[in-house]
C-alpha cells in the first residue's frame, strides 16, 4: 500500500510542529511539503499533486478557504483544523467540499484517526478505473506528432474506448483542422469562467467528430495570446478522466509550463521522431529532459514516423545513439496520410489494408495494453452500433 502524500498549510509554528509529529506517527502518511501562507497553496498543490491537504485556519481563514475553492476539482481530500465555535467556518467548509473539520485545540490521536481513515478510503477508490492520459510530443517540428496523436485517437475510438484529444499548441494547433472541424470554443476558454469548472462546462468546450472522438481545440482565431494556468489545465485533464477512457494530449515541442503540468499527470508519453540525424538528436534531447524531469523510462515510448526502407541508419545505430530502441515504426505513405488529413478521417478509412493502417492499429493496441486497456476482453466496455453511439455522444456533449 503506497503512503498517502500530505501537503501541510499552516501559519502557526506550534500547530505545524504538532501536526508534523502526528504525521510521523503514521506508517501510511508521507509529508511532502509545508507552506506557511495561503497564497502558496495553489502553486504547491498543482506541483506536488498531494493525496491530502491538511490546513489550519488562523487569523485569515477566508484566504485558506478561497485557495481551496480556486483548486476546484484539482483539490484533493482536505482536512481543516479550525475554531470549534465558528459555525460559519464549519458550514463554509462543508459547502466547498472539505472532507473533515477538526476542532482546535487539536487532539493528536483524533487527527491521526481521521487521516488514517481517509488513507484507507483512498486505497479502496484506487481500484476504480479512470481514464488514461497519453501525451504525444514531437522531437522537433514537422515530424508528424499531430498526425500520430489524431490517428491514435481515431483508432482508440474505433476500438470502443471513449477518447478526447486536447490540442495544447495554443498558438499554432492543427488538431481541429486534421478532423475537418471549426470549433467555436477550446482550450483557451478554460479561463473564460473564473469560478470552479465542472463536467458540464468542460463538455461545452468539446466538439465531437463524426467518429465519436471528442476534441478540445486550440484557438483558430486569436485576438490575444491565450493564457491558461497550469493548475487550471491539470484540473480540467483530471476531470476529463472521469468521463473518457483516454485523454490524448498533443503537446508543443517546447513544452513550457503547460507541458510540464501535463507530464506530471501523464500515464504514457510518446516522443515522435523521423529517422534523420537532426530529428534523432532532438529526440535524444527530449528523452534526456524527460529523465531530468523524473519521468520513468517505462512511461515513455519512441515512435519513428514516416520510415522508409534503405536508410543508411541501422536499428543498431539508432539504439546506440538514443540509448534505447525505437518502440513503434510508422511507414511512409504520403498519399494515405494526406487524404486522411484532408478528409478529417483515419488512415484505415482511406486505405484499410495498407501497411500504415496496420502499423497504426498495432501501435494503438499496444499503447492501450500498456495503459491497462485490454481490447476485445470481457473487461472492455461494449459499444453499440455507430448510429447509437453518436446519439449517446450527442447527448453527452450537448451536440446534435
Amino acid at each position: 500500500m503506497d503512503s498517502m502524500t500530505v501537503l501541510l498549510v499552516s501559519e502557526d509554528a506550534i500547530l505545524r510542529g504538532m501536526i508534523i509529529n502526528t504525521l510521523e506517527a503514521s506508517k501510511h502518511l508521507q509529508l511532502q511539503e509545508v507552506v506557511g501562507e495561503a497564497e502558496a497553496l495553489e502553486d504547491a498543490a498543482w506541483k506536488l499533486a498531494p493525496d491530502l491537504i491538511v490546513a489550519t485556519l488562523g487569523e485569515n481563514p477566508e484566504a485558506i478557504l478561497n485557495a481551496l475553492v480556486a483548486l476546484g476539482e484539482r483539490c484533493p481530500e482536505t482536512i481543516l483544523c479550525g475554531p470549534a465555535d465558528r459555525s460559519d467556518l464549519i458550514i463554509r467548509s462543508m459547502q466547498i467540499g472539505v472532507r473533515e473539520y477538526v476542532p482546535l485545540p487539536i487532539e493528536p490521536s483524533e487527527l491521526l484517526g481521521v487521516m488514517d481513515r481517509l488513507s484507507a478510503a483512498r486505497d479502496t477508490r484506487e481500484h476504480v478505473r479512470r481514464g488514461r492520459i497519453v501525451s504525444v510530443i514531437g522531437s522537433k517540428g514537422g515530424v508528424g506528432a499531430t498526425t500520430i496523436a489524431c490517428q491514435i485517437g481515431l483508432n482508440l475510438q474505433a476500438l470502443g474506448a471513449q477518447t478526447v484529444i486536447i490540442d495544447l499548441n495554443l498558438l499554432a494547433g492543427d488538431v481541429a483542422l486534421y478532423h475537418d472541424l471549426s470549433p467555436t470554443f477550446g482550450v483557451a476558454d478554460l479561463e473564460r469562467e473564473s469560478g470552479e469548472i465542472d463536467k458540464t462546462y468542460l463538455q461545452s468546450l468539446i466538439q465531437v467528430h463524426s467518429s465519436g472522438v471528442g476534441l478540445m481545440a486550440s484557438p483558430l482565431h486569436l485576438h490575444a495570446e491565450p493564457s491558461v494556468r497550469p493548475a487550471r489545465l491539470q484540473q480540467a485533464l483530471q476531470l476529463m478522466q472521469d468521463f473518457n477512457d483516454f485523454v490524448l494530449i498533443d503537446l508543443p515541442g517546447d513544452r513550457g509550463d503547460l507541458g510540464m503540468a501535463t507530464l506530471e499527470i501523464t500515464d504514457q508519453i510518446l516522443v515522435v521522431t523521423s529517422l534523420d540525424v537532426p530529428s534523432l538528436a532532438h529526440c535524444k534531447l527530449q528523452l534526456r529532459r524527460m529523465d531530468q524531469a523524473g519521468v520513468p523510462r517505462s512511461a515513455t515510448r519512441v515512435v519513428a514516423n514516416n520510415t522508409a526502407t534503405g536508410t543508411s541508419l541501422s536499428a543498431k545505430d539508432i539504439r546506440g545513439f538514443l540509448g534505447r530502441p525505437i518502440d513503434f515504426e510508422i511507414p511512409r505513405d504520403v498519399f494515405t496520410v494526406m487524404e486522411a488529413i484532408n478528409n478529417g478521417s483515419s488512415v484505415s478509412a482511406i486505405s484499410p489494408r495498407s501497411d500504415i493502417t496496420e502499423a497504426v492499429a498495432s501501435m494503438t493496441k499496444e499503447i492501450g495494453k500498456v495503459c491497462g486497456w485490454n481490447f476485445g476482453s470481457e473487461e472492455t466496455p461494449k459499444r453499440g452500433i455507430s448510429k447509437v453511439r453518436k446519439m449517446i455522444l450527442g447527448a453527452r456533449y450537448g451536440t446534435s
